[in-house]
């Protein structure tokens, strides 16, 4: 297994020996927590045999959330015990999921090992996402049409969209998945 440690995604993607690497461990600190989940879908569709996990400080359940259906395989913990983080690596580099289980219970197992083909159909849209937070915060379809710019309609449909693709059937539901308990 060869190892290559990098600053960020960014510059992870510019170095010449990154074709060769078959694992990210993105590591997150608490004043840091911007991902580009841009950039981690575009590498797993140059390269979708590249595998990600996330490390991070402390639990963040809509940045779990969004890591998964954007195609992240794990999500740990930096206080996990290192058996918990061999057996991260291990599920995730045999294809399974692997989500520490202050995430994975908050999240009621919805995304937990399940194939990533099930994963591709729930990824949200960047306005999507957007619809979702601001539900999750307890805005209804016109305040959000009006701070989007958008017709209510056009919020009520991506509301319908995100409940399906979320599996989730309420918007009490929908903060439970969206946001940290």
């Amino acid at each position: 297994m060869e190892l290559t440690e990098s600053d960020n995604l960014d510059s992870f993607v510019k170095l010449e020996n990154h074709f060769k690497t078959d694992l990210i461990i993105i590591g997150l600190a608490e004043e840091s927590l911007d991902i580009d989940f841009k950039l981690v879908k575009k590498i797993k569709k140059q390269r979708p045999a590249i595998e990600f996990i996330i490390y991070a400080e402390m639990p963040q359940h809509n940045i779990a959330l969004t890591s998964l259906v954007s195609g992240v395989k794990g999500y740990i913990l930096k206080n996990s015990h290192i058996s918990e983080v061999i057996n991260c690596i291990q599920a995730v580099r045999e294809g399974k999921q692997y989500v520490c289980p202050e995430i994975a219970h908050p999240l009621g197992g919805e995304f937990i090992d399940q194939p990533y083909e099930k994963h591709k159909k729930t990824i949200l849209s960047d306005s999507e996402y957007r619809v979702a937070l601001y539900l999750s915060q307890g805005f209804n379809n016109r305040a959000i049409a009006r701070k989007l710019g958008k017709k209510d309609s056009s919020i009520s449909k991506a509301k319908t969209q995100i409940f399906r693709k979320l599996n989730v059937s309420n918007v009490i539901r929908l903060r439970q998945v969206m946001m940290m308990s």
